[in-house]
């Protein structure tokens, strides 16, 4: 027995070899992993030096900090005139309740300037940044202003949270003609037959979203297909869920009914969207529109925008609808004259080369 396995110890002198070359291997690189590692931390700390703010552009409750040097004196200027601009336009249009959303703390950022712009960065709230091209532009600095307070009213009003504050005191009138395209085409029922005219699909594209009754209140049978492609997978063990899915996707409507209701829908919109309608309602609210806003902070969302706009809730809908579906006619009125003139210098020099061609 002995001689027999003193004769298979040279079959197993290779495993055990190649098993300690493994070992060695992972040790080594451990070792290297654990080098580099503390070369990148080292790294870091060397570079990691604090930025002091120690200047400061103050108008009222605004400010925008920078560190001496970072700026110069025309691009200060231009900041100050900003924020003063800001400030004295929700003043003017909204009164003291305006006014009073003209507030924030923001910090130009280390190496802002490496892409021709200044980075934002606000200290006093959830950390977020923009940009500001330079040299500064104080129309600029006022939108920057203007979006920043109409965050707030919406961070600060309950009824308004599902709603895009960025826009809220600055209306675009291309941002409608965006809009109407989207919902004229969009892939759930909702938008199209909002386009089309029918306030209470307009109800709820602009109403916060609602998972619990998203599908009936935003599809019909023929978008079920696309929800289920686009919808969130259900923590399911049941595969006959998976198999209808399948069937679906590849053409059977029936699929798709039997499993609609099991489908976690997504927002066919967003706040954005929802947005429009808060700008709408600020404009039409005039000067007490603000105020109004804290006055009904925890109203349903349509009956405080009703109330910022100062009408009902069904001639608040009218109203957007009229002004956010007229923009695309707008828009075709005028590239119709343009194109159809280009068109006819266009014939117009075809025609004349073709008549001076002289044929062989």
């Amino acid at each position: 027995m002995l001689l027999a396995l003193v004769s298979l110890a040279p079959l197993f002198a290779p495993l055990r070899v190649r098993a300690q070359e493994a070992a060695e291997w992972r040790a080594r690189l451990q070792a290297q992993s654990a080098r580099t590692a503390a070369a990148s931390k080292a790294y870091r700390e060397s570079n990691d030096v604090k930025l002091v703010y120690d200047v400061a552009v103050r108008v009222g409750a605004l400010s925008i900090a920078y560190a001496k040097g970072e700026l110069g004196t025309a691009d200060s200027t231009a900041i100050a005139a900003g924020l003063q601009a800001a400030g004295d336009h929700l003043r003017e249009r909204f009164g003291e309740a305006g006014a009073a959303l003209a507030t924030g703390v923001w910090a130009v950022e280390r190496n802002n300037r490496i892409f021709g712009n200044l980075t934002l960065v606000n200290t006093d709230g959830p950390r977020s940044s923009a940009w500001i091209d330079t040299p500064v532009d104080p129309l600029e600095v006022e939108r920057f202003v203007l979006g920043k307070a109409g965050d707030r009213l919406v961070r600060t009003t309950p009824a308004l949270q599902g709603y895009e504050g960025w826009a809220a005191f600055q209306y675009d009138r291309e941002r409608d003609t965006e809009l109407s395209r989207r919902l004229a085409t969009s892939w759930a029922a909702s938008g199209r037959r909002c386009a089309a005219g029918a306030l209470d699909a307009c109800a709820a594209v602009l109403t916060p979203f609602d998972p619990a009754n998203a599908i009936p209140r935003h599809f019909e049978p023929r978008d079920y297909r696309t929800v289920v492609a686009s919808g969130a997978l259900p923590s399911l063990s049941d595969s006959s869920y998976f198999v209808a899915r399948r069937e679906c996707l590849k053409g059977a409507d029936s699929a798709c009914l039997r499993i609609i209701d099991r489908v976690k829908a997504p927002d066919p919109y967003n706040a954005s969207v929802r947005g429009s309608l808060l700008s709408h309602a600020i404009e039409l609210g005039g000067t007490g529109a603000v105020a109004r806003a804290a006055e009904h902070a925890n109203a349903a969302p349509l009956d405080a925008l009703a109330r910022i706009a100062g009408v009902p809730a069904d001639s608040l809908l009218a109203s957007w609808h009229r002004r956010t579906f007229s923009a695309l006619a707008e828009r075709r009125r005028r590239t119709e004259l343009p194109l159809f003139l280009s068109s006819v210098a266009w014939g117009g020099l075809l025609l004349l080369a073709a008549s001076r061609r002289k044929f062989l």
